[in-house]
């Protein structure tokens, strides 16, 4: 079902993935990562939406969605929600820094600084995701604000 030219060729990737329409959730979540790849963040939110009480790390997923979007506050409350949920190690560096990154954005700078702090100290860098959120989390001082906003909006397709 899964082909390795989705992860190149989006528009094949996508077309494949909508003729798709079990109704498990095996598949939804596989829909779901296809269209988060294929920068659709607000399609993937409401197949998220169905299944995310399924498994904690739908939720992480969903809340990439409203991150990339700009929209902090629902991105921060759930991936509160994944971090209390989870009982794995993935994305858990990953949250940390986004939700300090929303903190950031919404002018809680004391949040966004024990949000970096706690990247470091929570979770495993097992994870790429969570290896890459601790490269930036060391470098965030360097980093263009603007430009991290417009990164993660072209990322979910809000350009």
């Amino acid at each position: 079902m899964v082909e390795i030219f989705m992860l190149e060729d989006f528009d094949t990737g996508e077309q494949k993935m909508a003729f798709i329409t079990r109704d498990e959730v095996l598949v939804k979540y596989l829909r779901a990562l296809t269209l988060l790849k294929t920068r659709k963040a607000l399609e993937a939110r409401k197949v998220l939406t169905e299944i995310a009480h399924e498994a904690p790390v739908l939720s992480y997923f969903l809340a990439e969605t409203y991150f990339q979007e700009h929209d902090f506050s629902n991105a921060t409350t759930i991936y509160e929600e994944f971090l209390n949920k989870n009982e794995g190690s993935a994305y858990i560096k990953d949250s940390h820094l986004k939700i300090g990154i929303s903190a950031f954005y919404q002018n809680n700078i004391s949040k966004f600084q024990l949000q970096l702090k706690n990247t470091l100290e929570r979770g495993q860098e097992r994870p790429e995701i969570d290896k890459n959120a601790v490269k930036l989390m060391r470098s965030i001082e360097a980093q263009d604000s603007v430009g991290l906003l417009i990164r993660y909006a072209i990322d979910g397709g809000f350009f």
